[in-house]
């Protein structure tokens, strides 16, 4: 049996991920067809020490651990260490986009053993083989081993050029169903890997080679009738990167309409909807409920070094063209407050662009988040100029996170006071968890109408004493939709 491990954050002991490990499936996938039994676990930190002991008694060929930065980091240390601790004779590799931005200080921890670098359902499976026979190890593309006391990095990792050849099997998960969200019965999907843009913050190219590469509409589809009938999934929320709403993907949203299922959330750039208006039209006609649109910064200097191909001006445009034409449509959007050489001033204007973009289109779904370093960008390595302790171990990654740690450093920011870190990480928190909604049926609109005007108010002041009751009135009042809608 092959163990492949995926942790993150959860709010509280009983708490479940809540979207669907589609990278452990993927693997896993691989592993079966090759022949190897597989277990998938997908945990939140509450369950790490169960989940160590459940695997080390298994004893599996190797544990596979799948890693983001920041917290996500932190806790899939912590059950490595606890695997290893308990039973030092199984081999375990990290993944992921983490691992693949900095191997070596990965492998610096005495509890892991190799790390794969890039896509890994190829690799994963060579990898396998390589365990059992004992060797063979050096021929693997994309690992990263230790070797003579130091790190042995082989070939670069290799793109895989058919998608379609990848299984997506869903008997790998006993729970699926608990992966099917809302009212809407949503469940994740991605009909493409990577993005051929360039975003100084953002660490997508560089995992995927600087690669976008698409999944067929065939494919995509054959999954998606498997959703339907296994699941009773209506919705779709495409979690690719980047939709261009090309011929291609249209086909793809007339395909689900054919098959009684409609586009949830589609993540659209600013600057390409800018210039093609005309893809709202298709999206309206496909009955999408919701677009992302990444807005960033408020700030047009912020934007151009984030590479974003847009200023200010074209993002409020843009949103008054949603409300004008498409206002029934749920517009969803982030920004990013704190980001290196970023000024206070630019921080208000950004929190003000929010502001002005919700007054603007009464369905509006805007959130702001703290800047994260990512290691292997452009970002991280300003941020480092402008003064930032650079990370030495795999654990300090978890306090440069705001989801993490209320005192989580922003030493990037010179100027910044202890007060206005203090604000910044409130604020972080504040807009993931009321996030200034207004949408759905009357029950739902009255129940959000006042957090999103006291939100409204915060954001204005940047006052956020006693903002603890607005969360937590804000998440009882969710628990409270969510149980009326499953008993609907």
């Amino acid at each position: 049996m092959i163990a492949l491990v995926n942790v993150v954050q959860g709010d509280g002991p009983e708490a479940k991920p809540r979207y669907l490990p589609l990278g452990l499936i993927y693997l896993g996938s691989a592993l079966k067809r090759a022949g190897y039994p597989v277990k998938l676990y997908h945990i939140t930190q509450y369950q790490i020490e169960e989940t160590a002991r459940q695997i080390a008694i298994s004893t599996p060929l190797f544990m596979g651990v799948s890693v983001l930065t920041g917290v996500s980091t932190l806790h899939n240390l912590v059950l490595s260490q606890w695997v290893r601790n308990l039973e030092p004779k199984i081999p375990i590799i990290w993944g992921g986009h983490h691992p693949t931005a900095i191997p070596e200080q990965c492998l610096a921890e005495p509890c892991i053993d190799y790390v794969f670098m890039g896509e890994g359902e190829e690799g994963i499976v060579q990898f396998a083989k390589a365990i059992e026979a004992n060797k063979g190890f050096e021929t693997i593309p994309g690992l990263v081993m230790k070797k003579d006391g130091g790190v042995c990095r082989n070939s670069p990792p290799v793109l895989i050029k058919d998608l379609d050849t990848l299984d997506f099997d869903f008997d790998l998960l006993d729970n699926i169903s608990q992966y099917v969200s809302g009212s809407r019965h949503s469940m994740i999907f991605q009909s493409s890997r990577g993005c051929p843009f360039r975003c100084g913050f953002c660490d997508i190219a560089k995992f995927y080679s600087h690669s976008y590469r698409k999944f067929s509409v065939e494919y995509v589809l054959r999954h998606a009738k498997e959703y339907k009938n296994r699941y009773g999934v209506e919705t779709f929320f495409m979690t690719d990167d980047i939709l261009f709403l090309q011929e291609r993907d249209l086909q793809i949203m007339r395909g689900l309409v054919d098959l009684g299922m409609r586009p949830d959330t589609v993540l659209v750039r600013i600057s390409y909807l800018h210039q093609h208006p005309e893809i709202m039209k298709a999206l309206d006609e496909f009955k999408a409920t919701s677009i992302f649109l990444a807005w960033e910064s408020g700030v047009d200097r912020i934007l151009k070094l984030m590479r974003k191909g847009i200023k200010r001006e074209i993002i409020l445009q843009t949103i008054r063209f949603l409300a004008e034409k498409y206002p029934h449509i749920t517009y969803s959007g982030g920004g990013i407050i704190g980001s290196p050489t970023e000024t206070w001033e630019e921080i208000q204007q950004t929190v003000k662009t929010a502001v002005e973009m919700r007054s603007i289109h009464p369905n509006c779904n805007i959130f702001l988040q703290l800047y994260l370093p990512l290691p292997g960008t452009d970002f991280l390595e300003l941020a480092i100029r402008e003064g930032m302790t650079r990370p030495e171990r795999t654990a300090d990654w978890a306090h440069r996170d705001p989801f993490w740690s209320k005192n989580c450093q922003i030493d990037w920011l010179p100027w910044v006071t202890s007060k206005q870190k203090q604000l910044l990480v409130t604020l972080d928190l504040y807009s993931r968890r009321t996030r200034d909604i207004k949408v759905g049926g009357r029950l739902t609109q009255m129940v959000t109408g006042l957090f999103s005007e006291i939100a409204k108010y915060r954001y204005n002041h940047l006052f956020f004493v006693g903002s603890e009751i607005d969360m937590w009135l804000f998440d009882k009042s969710a628990s409270l939709r969510s149980r009326f809608l499953r008993g609907l």
